[in-house]
């Protein structure tokens, strides 16, 4: 299941894409990821992420 939750230890997560740079991800941050991928269909209802979102990935559309 997809959430925009951070583990409560944490303020904030350090994340670094395939070039070594780096993204901090706050709360504010995932939500806005989160609601992303909803308006887009990449997640359900239920939280689970969709088979456009795979085939969207596949393709290197996101």
């Amino acid at each position: 299941m997809v959430t925009s939750e951070i583990n409560p230890s944490e303020a904030s997560k350090v994340i670094k894409d395939d070039k070594g740079n780096e993204q901090v991800i706050d709360t504010d941050t995932a939500q806005a990821i989160h609601y992303d991928k909803i308006v887009n269909g990449y997640i359900d209802r239920k939280g689970i992420l969709t088979d456009k979102y795979y085939a969207d990935k596949a393709n290197n559309e996101i």
